[in-house]
């Protein structure tokens, strides 16, 4: 079992890759911005970046400066939180739930993203060929959301505070009307495009009577 100090060690890893991805994506054209540069664009100090790039934990980042690294890497602040907890595979997936289409951090992620939407295509085809509209079930989703919260606490309140999202919260553990704004939120939080969360937990007949939510 790791220890508190190997997760904090594999975080500020993690940290320092998704700042040298943020350097590729801000160079643009195969080049790679300057610290200074990035820096720059996140409204630091260029010595911070420095700090980045060695030994920084990931939970002393201000929220706007995960807003701003989120908005250069042009990747969800949500992606940001994946690719910490679970590594970079993870913030491809998480990124394309998202976007609804392939995400390409290097040439090969394009051929696995491809294969893997087309299994997925199949099998959600399959599944929802039998499938019966449930009713909305608050319990479940108060569930789920308690269960990746227990995966790193203080990381999911973090963006749940900088999603604005502890109002949505209140209303599912009291059982009250979500609106269609809720499930925006809510989608960062548990790593699924909107829509699939509505159809998850019954809510797909509510929601169908206004107009579609964007995924």
């Amino acid at each position: 079992m790791d220890t508190a100090q190997d997760v904090g060690e594999l975080q500020a890893a993690r940290l320092a890759e998704i700042v040298r991805y943020a350097q590729r994506v801000l160079g643009g054209s195969g080049a790679k911005a300057s610290q200074r540069d990035l820096a720059a664009a996140l409204g630091i100090a260029p010595t911070m970046v420095g700090r980045y790039l060695t030994n920084t934990d990931f939970r002393n980042l201000r929220a706007v400066t995960i807003e701003r690294l989120a908005a250069v890497t042009q990747l969800e602040p949500g992606a940001l939180f994946v690719w910490i907890r679970d590594g970079r595979e993870a913030a491809i997936a998480y990124q394309q739930l998202m976007q609804q289409e392939p995400v390409v951090f290097a040439p090969v992620d394009l051929a696995r993203r491809l294969v893997s939407l087309l299994e997925e295509s199949d099998a959600e085809s399959a599944v929802h060929s039998v499938q019966r509209e449930p009713e909305p079930d608050y319990r479940a989703l108060q569930h789920d959301i308690n269960d990746q919260r227990a995966v790193a606490p203080a990381m999911f309140d973090r963006l749940a505070a900088m999603l604005g999202a502890e109002q949505v919260l209140e209303r599912i553990e009291n059982a009250a009307p979500l609106e269609e704004g809720d499930w925006l939120k809510l989608q960062q939080l548990l790593d699924l495009p909107a829509l699939q969360l509505q159809q998850r937990y019954g809510f797909a007949r509510a929601v169908s009577r206004t107009q579609p939510l964007p995924v």
